[in-house]
């Protein structure tokens, strides 16, 4: 990844540090401050502005980018990452259940308390689809990964959905906005 032939293209130790950081997965912001240790009495702007001036380099980026290929190459020979262990996972999330993780209690038909299964109780399958947990101040909220985006995934990992550029196209005007709003006028034309 990062190594001798780095420093020759001119890059310094801090850059280096920098997009070891990167690669490892830490936002611009906090490789920044490991990398320059004095910039932790900056105000946050300034770090964030270098940060992005750093992500321009046009020998930095490409390094980070070339970092990351190589470490997903490198967990899927070491077989930390495949891809079944990623369906496994979008396969939990988008197929779980909000009642796998609360109980409603009812008396007399109507909804009484919400009470929270512990985590101990749950699958390892249903702790995947869970983000996160928190206390709030009306109470404990549980936040789950999207379903839509793990079903998305999925369905197009299946081929259900055709190519995955089409989807992100905008859809073509086929004039049903102009005609709906040339009806509306005519309809509520004398109400203006």
């Amino acid at each position: 990844m990062i190594g001798d032939d780095d420093v020759a293209q001119g890059l310094t130790e801090n850059q280096n540090a920098y997009i070891r950081h990167r690669i490892a997965g830490l936002t611009q912001r906090e490789s920044y401050l490991k990398a320059y240790p004095r910039s932790r009495n900056w105000k946050i702007e300034s770090v964030d502005r270098q940060a992005w001036a750093m992500e321009r380099n046009p020998k930095i980026y490409p390094s980070i980018e070339e970092g990351r290929e190589q470490a997903r190459k490198q967990a899927i020979k070491d077989g930390i990452l495949d891809k079944q262990m990623i369906l496994r996972e979008l396969n939990a999330i988008g197929y779980s259940d909000t009642n796998d993780y609360i109980r409603i209690e009812r008396q007399n038909g109507e909804a009484t308390d919400v009470k929270i299964i512990p985590t101990d109780d749950l699958s390892k399958e249903q702790r995947v689809a869970i983000a996160g947990i928190k206390r709030t101040r009306w109470g404990v909220e549980i936040k789950t990964h999207s379903k839509l985006e793990a079903l998305r995934l999925l369905g197009r990992e299946a081929g259900m959905f055709g190519n995955s550029q089409d989807d992100d196209e905008e859809p073509e005007d086929d004039g049903f906005i102009d005609a709906l709003s040339g009806a509306a006028s005519k309809v509520w034309g004398d109400e203006e």
